[in-house]
């Protein structure tokens, strides 16, 4: 019966990626789909950008597609569904491990927003503090990887922790205090709590020796090999986008509640402020991250043993599309 049902699932999914492909707009333009990951929020600044502003200046155009907790983009992408979409790099090289055989073609954060925060009356300040306290974890998560690799790398004594799964909603931290470690990200929770004019302390991984790629672009090698104008038009797009989000937050958070109009533009937009240097790009290169930071990546999921030690990390990645952009430029 779960055979019948997956397989079922497969061909819903092909067929209605067969209905996307070739779609124009009313003036001849390509439709270029992208799948996002989660719901619509600051992060989707750049890319609402492209769809209402700068998808003309490449002669394409550019959809959206809202994500959930229920959608996965890299399956909405192989199975042909969406032309694009959004991944953690970890799930990327994981996927590829299993054959899935994509491509990141641009990082949305070039190094990961995740932090741990605490409040300011617990006194926990460090890594090492997390010892003789409780850490909530976020399962699955690209949290729960770089908490992994701070007990690892900093040689924590894991018995000295109590640790327990964490609700994705931050009000049970703030209201029961069931745990004194809470998984965050920088451009999140933060707003949350300066909101509330709640007091707290963050630690940053990358002060304790870990430092992870965040959120990727990607496509298929098959649209890379057969459709490489396509890839540029996006990647164009996007990166322009991105660049005159982070230009002009106002405006885009201003396009972001045109896209969804029940978003809190106002936090929204503090979040986007907070988080711009996430979304910047390696050294000011918007949607850039260079060899080196895969390499990393690499390293430290062999670390952990998530992937083989003859993973070819550089199968997973290509430059050339968000360089060209820039040089162009």
């Amino acid at each position: 019966m779960k055979k019948t049902f997956s397989i079922l699932i497969i061909v819903i999914v092909l067929f209605a990626g067969c209905n996307n492909q070739g779609k124009q707009n009313k003036n001849g333009q390509p439709t270029i789909t992208l799948r996002e990951a989660w719901f619509p929020w600051a992060g989707y600044a750049g890319e609402v950008m492209a769809q209402y502003v700068t998808d003309s200046l490449y002669d394409i155009n550019f959809v959206i597609e809202p994500g959930s907790e229920d959608i996965d983009p890299i399956k909405m992408v192989i199975g042909g569904r969406n032309d694009f979409g959004i991944a953690s790099a970890e799930n990327l090289i994981l996927s590829n491990q299993k054959g899935a055989n994509l491509v990141a073609i641009g990082a949305l954060n070039y190094k990961s927003s995740t932090c741990f925060i605490t409040l300011e009356e617990s006194n926990i300040k460090s890594v090492k503090d997390f010892e003789g306290n409780t850490v909530g974890i976020l399962t699955g998560s690209e949290t729960e990887t770089i908490y992994n690799l701070l007990v690892k790398k900093n040689n924590l004594d894991r018995d000295k922790i109590t640790e327990v799964e964490a609700p994705y909603d931050i009000k049970s931290f703030i209201t029961t205090h069931n745990y004194d470690v809470r998984p965050a990200f920088m451009y999140d929770e933060p707003v949350t709590l300066d909101a509330k004019n709640i007091a707290y302390n963050i630690i940053k991984p990358e002060d304790y020796g870990v430092q992870m790629m965040g959120a990727v672009y990607f496509t298929t090698r098959e649209m890379i090999d057969k459709q490489p104008e396509k890839v540029q038009a996006f990647v164009s797009t996007l990166a322009k986008g991105w660049e005159d989000a982070l230009a002009d937050p106002e405006y885009a958070i201003e396009l972001l509640k045109k896209y969804d109009k029940d978003i809190d533009a106002g936090r929204e937009l503090a979040s986007l402020k907070r988080g711009s240097e996430y979304f910047a790009g390696q050294n000011g290169k918007i949607l850039y991250v260079d060899d080196e930071a895969w390499i990393t990546l690499r390293n430290d999921l062999k670390l952990l043993n998530k992937i083989d030690a003859s993973f070819d990390v550089k199968k997973s990645y290509d430059n050339s599309f968000v360089n060209k952009y820039h040089n162009e430029k």
